[in-house]
């Protein structure tokens, strides 16, 4: 399990070397379409972060664990909410990446043939966020080992359970950020997000109780219901519908 965690990080971090190293400076060079110009941002988000930060910190401390369970999910523990920071950006960006790809799939074909690359840009692009999926299953197997053994599991229960908690922040972060209201709400003012998750609820109209599926959104003091709008191709949106204040 160790050895698979190992391998798969420096693939891993192979591959944001070859975004970073390959694709990204070519986002800047006098060949890039118009409609590329400025874009890099959108393209890219905070992968250059990403790759630093695996590089850098998560990589060398892997390494450093050298096998060792207790070290290893230590080196999460540690480092767990940095992780959160960098990819809840990175995920909520994602989509107006793939949107801006799929319409130059063309010059991006052109560009990996150049540099002779196996992997075209948009499936590297994806691989952060199936990486940071990756991470408990990993340290699932990790702590079922050292069960196994009748060993001290403490540090990696504490570990899985904060690297199960990154993806969960992610996708809070996605889904929020297409809730819309036309009332310009500002969500932040209802507190943290502690919950969101489809649900069926009753609405009464008139003499007859229907019930509704219902996106819930559960904040610190506030619920928010909205409704899942269909956009098509894969594609939706929230719409806000009403709020229930939380008193002590």
């Amino acid at each position: 399990v160790m050895e698979e965690l190992l391998s798969t990080e420096e693939a891993f971090v192979n591959d944001l070397k070859l975004v970073v190293e390959t694709y990204k400076p070519r986002f800047i060079s006098d060949f890039l379409p118009d409609s590329l110009r400025g874009k890099e941002t959108i393209v890219f988000g905070n992968i250059q972060w990403i790759a630093e930060f695996h590089i850098e910190t998560l990589l060398p401390g892997i390494i450093s664990a050298n096998g060792d369970a207790d070290d290893i999910a230590q080196v999460f523990i540690d480092n767990a909410e940095i992780m959160t920071d960098l990819y809840v950006p990175y995920c909520k960006n994602k989509t107006l990446s793939e949107e801006l790809l799929a319409s130059h799939r063309s010059y991006l074909t052109r560009v990996q043939s150049l540099f002779g690359t196996v992997t075209p840009l948009s499936s590297l692009l994806i691989k952060p966020i199936q990486r940071i999926t990756k991470y408990p299953l990993l340290l699932k197997d990790c702590l079922k080992y050292t069960r196994s053994l009748h060993q001290s599991t403490t540090k990696l229960e504490l570990a899985l359970a904060a690297v199960e908690e990154i993806p969960v922040q992610t996708n809070n972060a996605i889904n929020l950020a297409l809730l819309q209201s036309d009332e310009g709400l500002n969500w932040h003012k209802y507190g943290e997000l502690i919950y969101q998750g489809s649900l069926m609820v009753s609405e009464p109209r008139l003499l007859i109780t229907s019930e509704k599926e219902r996106q819930v959104f559960i904040f610190e003091n506030t619920i928010v219901f909205a409704r899942k709008i269909e956009l098509g191709q894969a594609k939706f949106k929230y719409e806000y519908k009403f709020r229930i204040a939380l008193t002590a």
